[in-house]
């Protein structure tokens, strides 16, 4: 026997048979209809098509739900109001994909009879329709708007793995660069738009937009190129959840490529003496200044080197001693995402690590410890040389490698790029010997003065 939520749908017929079926609510029979002499439909019967219980069992589910949906109990003529999100779930039921008039209109003949079977199969099975699955079979309510503001908090919902092990300034930080990208839009073309209804020319006149800000120096080419890539980000998350065929017009927007790509980024030798010059008279704190002496030598960034344990220190007066830049007790992540290396000390970064062999204070630690140290490095560097970054130390340490015999593997492996082909570990089979022989051929001599 059928077990008790199943026994009145599941029925067991001649030879064996196994049956679904449904007794038709009396505000539904006017849906269902009559037979040929006339007579009113209370019952529905469906073969199974098995003479097993257990598989007839799983079977029946299936037909439950759908006549459930099909005529429900107390159903009256108009029980739902033909909202878009109403008449998804009416089609789901029905058996067919929603979609829209202007959409079925796009279709080849071929196409839209191939579309159109299941809406007919459907309308043959309900003799009269409730005004919601009318609609659903019409393609009668359009798709509603999406401003850009809505599609950004629907990305951030979706992509929440993003931020998954980033403490909430971190996350923060990194949603608004996404929904900076969205006000931009909303300057340069329009605060109203419905993301729904974009077309290329519109994400093209987005890019055109931003190079004409590019040319006014407002922002870098290469920054332009990110709002576009955020954009492109967020609709590629949020279109997928959109029924139709609703394609992404930032999908084959190209980067923006101009002549100031990278400028500025790198320090020259010149300012490099300059800044070791500063730091000699600087009252930031021995240990800013050693972090940024060690960060000229290693390509590391300050707060990679700030978050370091002391088991990440490894000072070896027979061997090599170095550094490791993992995860750890102060680092949960690693800048983006696989950046774990071990770097070699040599000249000052040698000479001021045996100052801090337990690593830097915990005042340098979390998020606003590392946002304090940024803040005093910078403050430093600006001084100096107003236009460029910390970042142009791993900038320069990229040319001194890729300007020698040691690039490739040698320089991936130092700054932690991937190279390719590789198992995935930064650097892949270089060794701590060949990155030391590398660093004491391109550091010029002056960077290995320890008297300061």
């Amino acid at each position: 026997m059928a077990n008790a939520e199943y026994r009145t749908y599941l029925q067991e017929r001649k030879g064996g048979w196994w049956y679904f079926m449904y007794t038709v609510p009396k505000a539904s029979w006017k849906k269902v209809g009559k037979t040929k002499s006339g007579k009113q439909i209370k019952q529905i019967w469906i073969s199974l098509k098995t003479r097993d219980r257990r598989e007839a069992l799983m079977k029946v589910g299936p037909h439950m739900k759908n006549h459930m949906n099909w005529y429900p109990a107390g159903e009256n003529d108009n029980p739902l109001p033909p909202t878009y999100e109403n008449a998804v779930d009416a089609a789901s039921y029905l058996g067919f994909p929603y979609r829209t008039a202007p959409e079925y209109r796009k279709d080849s003949i071929r196409e839209m009879i191939a579309l159109a079977s299941p809406v007919l199969d459907a309308r043959n099975r309900i003799a009269n329709p409730s005004r919601i699955q009318r609609a659903a079979m019409a393609g009668a309510v359009d798709v509603p708007g999406l401003s850009w503001m809505q599609a950004f908090e629907r990305f951030k919902v979706i992509c929440v793995d993003k931020v998954m092990r980033k403490s909430e300034d971190k996350a923060k930080k990194f949603w608004r660069k996404f929904e900076l990208s969205v006000e931009i839009y909303a300057e340069l073309i329009s605060g109203d738009a419905d993301v729904l209804k974009l077309t290329i020319a519109n994400a093209k006149d987005f890019r055109s937009g931003l190079v004409g800000e590019v040319n006014r120096g407002r922002f870098k080419s290469e920054r332009a190129s990110d709002h576009i890539e955020h954009l492109r980000s967020i609709l590629d998350a949020v279109l997928d959840e959109h029924p139709g065929d609703l394609k992404n017009p930032f999908r084959d927007i190209k980067r923006i490529k101009a002549t100031d790509a990278g400028k500025g980024e790198e320090f020259t030798e010149d300012e490099v003496r300059a800044i070791r010059d500063k730091i000699k008279i600087s009252n930031a704190g021995a240990e800013v200044k050693a972090m940024l002496l060690i960060a000229q030598n290693t390509g590391c960034y300050v707060s990679e080197l700030a978050l370091m344990a002391p088991e990440d220190i490894v000072i070896d007066d027979a061997g090599i001693s170095h550094i490791k830049i993992r995860l750890g007790p102060y680092r949960t992540e690693l800048k983006s995402g696989q950046r774990a290396r071990d770097i070699p000390l040599v000249g000052d970064s040698l000479a001021v690590m045996k100052e801090f062999r337990l690593g830097f204070s915990a005042r340098f630690h979390g998020d606003k410890g590392v946002q304090r140290l940024n803040d005093k490095t910078r403050k430093l560097i600006k001084t100096v040389v107003p236009t460029k970054s910390l970042k142009a130390y791993r900038h320069r340490m990229a040319t001194l490698l890729r300007t020698s015999i040691h690039k490739d593997q040698v320089q991936d492996a130092i700054l932690g790029h991937a190279t390719k082909g590789m198992t995935g570990y930064y650097g892949g089979l270089v060794t701590l010997q060949q990155m030391k022989e590398a660093l004491d051929d391109v550091i010029p001599k002056y960077d290995q003065d320890t008297s300061i």
